[in-house]
């Protein structure tokens, strides 16, 4: 399994594992650097990737439900129709992540770091409502 860069398509990560979810676990076990990782369409669903680098990394339309991603760093991440559907983020950097259509059902986002924007992308996909004090 090869982890490619999102733009370059250079390999930045080699794995023997069968599967993606199983190289990106080993990845993040091994402390790799995975910012500007291309996972777009990635099977992550149960996937242990606590504290892991995905910086600027392209997750859209990954599977990522039931995921653990505390911790993480996913500052510019793109997870735009990602499934996060009972996924841990506490603690988690979402500074920047492009949440739009999203599938957030369930997700803990305990004490994450998140810009404005993302918070209100947030907000809208949970069905709640802003109201001016």
């Amino acid at each position: 399994m090869e982890i490619k860069n999102r733009y370059t398509g250079k390999v930045i990560y080699e794995s023997k594992k069968e599967t993606m979810k199983e190289a990106v676990e080993e990845a993040v076990k091994e402390k790799a650097d995975l910012s500007y990782a291309d996972l777009s369409k990635s099977d992550l669903s149960k996937a242990n990737l606590l504290g892991a680098d995905l910086s600027k990394s392209d997750l859209s339309k990954a599977d990522l439900s039931y995921a653990d991603l505390s911790y993480a760093d996913l500052f510019k991440a793109d997870l735009s129709k990602a499934d996060l559907s009972k996924a841990y983020l506490s603690y988690a950097d979402l500074s920047y992540v492009d949440l739009s259509w999203a599938k957030c059902e369930k997700t803990n986002f305990y004490k994450c770091k998140a810009t404005e924007k993302t918070i209100k992308q947030i907000i809208k996909m949970m069905k709640f409502e802003i109201v001016e004090e």
